[in-house]
């Protein structure tokens, strides 16, 4: 865990770090924690691993964005160095190059569409990103060639597009603002139906253990 009051570095580049996500993978050293910084080594306690903290402050000299316009992290499913960040008019893809230490941001490109985003969703193949948007409609994004294809559904979801998940059927699940959740076609992004909760907004969905 991190949160502000607590100061992490990479080798030799310390940062302040408010954590967003984190990741980690086995490998033959570890990260240990050792007088308020992390370090390389293999304390006795823990599991060979790598561990990555997205941060909204600086990362080896890299911005996500500004901490004000970060809204969402999300982790590829299977490609273990591939996250993405978004908020306030950006959606990027970050890249993780290890072997050089280096991590390289790519923007997607949404050609003249301007959008905030509040959530990302990517799906089971690593293949698409579906991006929510305060504006209350999907962006559907190529995760591999940061291309926008489509953007729905036509008529948007009051008080934006707050969380999205999936269906056994393949179909997007999109929850919003004023308690609606909406049934998209992942394709086309085209609504199949809706449905409103009284009581607020959705803020999360998860699949239940049934996968039903």
């Amino acid at each position: 865990m991190a949160d502000s009051a607590v100061r992490f570095g990479w080798k030799h580049w310390p940062f302040r770090a408010i954590a967003s996500g984190w990741r980690q993978w086995e490998e033959r050293t570890t990260t240990a924690w050792s007088s308020g910084t992390w370090r390389q080594g293999r304390p006795s306690a823990a599991p060979p691993q790598l561990i990555i903290l997205v941060s909204s402050s600086s990362l080896v000299g890299l911005l996500a964005a500004d901490a004000a316009a970060g809204r969402t992290v999300k982790f590829a499913k299977h490609d273990e160095f591939l996250l993405i960040t978004a908020g306030e008019g950006n959606l990027r893809v970050w890249d993780f190059d290890l072997a050089n230490r280096k991590i390289r941001p790519t923007d997607c490109n949404l050609g003249k569409l301007q959008r905030s985003v509040n959530y990302v969703y990517v799906d089971d193949h690593d293949e698409y990103m579906y991006a929510g948007t305060t504006t209350g409609d999907v962006l559907k994004v190529n995760l591999r060639t940061k291309l926008f294809k489509h953007v729905g559904p036509k008529t948007r979801l009051s008080q934006g597009a707050n969380c999205i998940n999936m269906t056994p059927d393949g179909d997007l699940l999109v929850g919003s603002g004023d308690g609606t959740i909406a049934t998209l076609d992942a394709e086309t992004l085209k609504m199949k139906q809706s449905t409103r909760i009284e009581g607020g907004g959705i803020t999360c969905m998860a699949p239940h253990v049934s996968k039903q």
